[in-house]
């Protein structure tokens, strides 16, 4: 009996630690994606700001780009949450420094409905705020690639 009881102990953790491992791969891939979409959305308004695009053909690339999404944000939420709850602080920074180029976005955005279609001065802010996205994109898939080692 307590042999039995060990091996059915024993089957229960390998399927647990396989879960887990199926989790943290599909985390790391829906990460990679997230990231990668959330930061080249962000380019054709830059190329806005520079008088090299119309604001609306901006925005139609980006409907373009969330049609062919192929990743679902809230799933990356949820197994962070419920698998790996050390990195659900990170996926909320990363949400927040997303959050700091896309104020500047909205602002040159009220500048541009006003007619100023050109602005060098809030290309570069919006640049430097992609570049800190871009950073803490990398931190991010550093950290889940060390969770993933060690599932």
């Amino acid at each position: 009996m307590r042999r039995l009881t060990a091996q059915h102990e024993h089957d229960r953790r390998l399927r647990q630690d396989e879960i887990e491992r199926e989790r943290a791969e599909e985390l790391y891939v829906s990460i990679k994606k997230f990231c990668s979409r959330m930061i080249s959305d962000h380019f054709p308004y830059l190329r806005v700001m520079k008088g090299q695009f119309e604001y609306e053909k901006a925005l139609d690339m980006t409907l373009e780009s969330s049609e062919k999404r192929d990743y679902d944000p809230e799933r990356i939420h949820m197994i962070a949450d419920m698998y790996f709850p050390e990195l659900s602080v990170h996926i909320k920074d990363i949400v927040e420094e997303n959050g700091k180029v896309l104020d500047v976005r909205e602002v040159f955005k009220h500048k541009y409905q006003s007619g100023i279609t050109q602005d060098e001065e809030m290309a570069s802010l919006y640049l430097e705020k992609i570049e800190n996205l871009i950073i803490s994109a990398r931190d991010l898939e550093k950290k889940v690639i060390s969770v993933v080692k060690n599932v």
